[in-house]
């Protein structure tokens, strides 16, 4: 920090390398903190002249509710995240946030859509600040909705993939375009010259068309053949057929 900044929690954490929450449930008086780690949070604290916001203490005392949709349809891979999302909420938890999970079952894209749908609506009726949703289906009319949870005080958040020109907070995700190139040159160490098909979701979701779309760039680099583009919707049985 600059001279006369005011230091925050944020600074505290990093000084002594541990997380945020750490941080709190020490300074804070809470449990899960030894106390060799209590007392050097706490002495470094008092050092850099940390000052606890009352507006941050408030927070921590209002619970904020976020709502999380996830489809079970590749439970190998919806897992991961969920993971992911459960440690956040658990590191999470000391500052009263809370989360309110909701797996949509597997099944034809049209029936997971409108369940996705459904269950924004209800999240942000049970008072959801917020919303994360994995968009692997079709997107179509999703804006119209995020738009509406917006006006009523809810924001909407995705993983994995985007939704473009919706209304969307924030997206958490990673370059499919880049991705797409990655799996073309690796291939062509494996098989090149040889014949080669994309498995995909659908190209209605953008992270799809960012994979297919790298993939084909990089073909004008790399010796394959791509005879086909195969899209299974997120149904096993639809991509163990095309198999």
């Amino acid at each position: 920090n600059k001279q006369g900044d005011k230091v925050t929690i944020y600074d505290v954490s990093k000084r002594v390398g541990m997380s945020i929450a750490t941080v709190n449930r020490a300074l804070n008086g809470k449990d899960r903190v030894s106390e060799k780690t209590r007392e050097l949070i706490i002495r470094t604290a008092n050092e850099m002249g940390f000052k606890a916001n009352k507006a941050a203490r408030a927070l921590s005392r209002n619970p904020i509710l976020i709502g999380v949709i996830i489809s079970e349809s590749i439970p190998e891979f919806t897992g991961c995240v969920l993971k992911g999302m459960e440690r956040a909420f658990l590191e999470l938890s000391d500052f009263n946030v809370h989360c309110e999970l909701r797996l949509v079952e597997a099944g034809d894209e049209k029936r997971r859509k409108e369940l996705v749908m459904r269950n924004m609506r209800e999240l942000s009726a049970l008072g959801c600040r917020g919303v994360a949703i994995l968009p692997n289906t079709d997107i179509e009319g999703m804006d119209r909705i995020i738009y509406g949870l917006r006006e009523r005080g809810t924001y909407t958040a995705t993983v994995v993939s985007s939704i473009l020109d919706s209304g969307t907070v924030l997206t958490v995700r990673s370059d499919g375009i880049c991705a797409g190139a990655v799996a073309a040159e690796l291939l062509s160490m494996m098989c090149a010259g040889e014949q080669v098909a994309i498995f995909s979701s659908t190209r209605k979701v953008e992270i799809c068309r960012e994979n297919i779309q790298g993939f084909r760039q990089a073909l004008d680099r790399y010796p394959l053949k791509l005879m086909h583009i195969y899209e299974n919707y997120d149904e096993p049985a639809l991509a163990r057929a095309a198999v």
